[in-house]
């Protein structure tokens, strides 16, 4: 298990390049048992290594922006503020174990004259270490999609999706505490279909 989520940290690392990695260890939770202790694996291969020959594989669906009012511990059903916000992400699925490919997509939605909640998804294919290769295809290749939220509301959400259930666009929802509105809770979906 431990080693599992050290290896989870370096991929995760590893994958974000825009930001400085000491930067980003000075500023994270203190853990309770240290790295230094901990047989980690080759650290995975940037995303231009080793990837499969096949063209991008192109992932399209929408971004939307919902509210709900809350009272306490019961919540009312989320309403849509701002619906259908085309999204695509172009992936090269990754052909060797420890590797992986990576698209990142801003948005951005201004609530009123001084409230905007800014939305990141972040959308990884991954081959873990270890796993089988068979014609060219990681046999265990999976995908994870991650929505980081910050303006009117801080969240970061993520998934591990099977290629089933995130091709053609991963389905999720990712919301906080409004800051401005306390009682509402602020959100988005990605979502498949449009929404009517």
């Amino acid at each position: 298990m431990i080693g599992n989520l050290a290896a989870l940290c370096v991929l995760f690392l590893s994958a974000v390049p825009a930001l400085a990695q000491s930067e980003w260890v000075d500023s994270a939770p203190k853990l309770q048992f240290s790295m230094d202790q901990i047989a980690l694996p080759a650290a995975p291969k940037s995303r231009v290594e080793n990837v499969a020959p096949a063209g991008n594989e192109a992932i399209d669906g929408y971004i939307s922006l919902w509210f709900q009012k809350c009272a306490g511990e019961v919540c009312d059903t989320a309403q849509p503020l701002l619906v259908n916000n085309p999204l695509s992400f172009s992936l090269i699925p990754p052909a060797q174990p420890g590797t992986f490919s990576a698209d990142k997509k801003p948005a951005s939605f201004v609530l009123d004259s001084s409230t905007t909640l800014k939305a990141v998804v972040d959308m990884y294919a991954l081959c873990p270490h270890g796993a089988q290769i068979a014609e060219g295809a990681c046999l265990s290749l999976y995908y994870r999609p991650q929505i980081t939220l910050s303006g009117d509301t801080e969240a970061h959400c993520t998934a591990s999706l099977n290629p089933a259930d995130a091709i053609p666009f991963p389905v999720m929802t990712c919301a906080g505490r409004s800051k401005k509105y306390p009682e509402y809770r602020i959100g988005v979906s990605l979502h498949r279909a449009q929404l009517k």
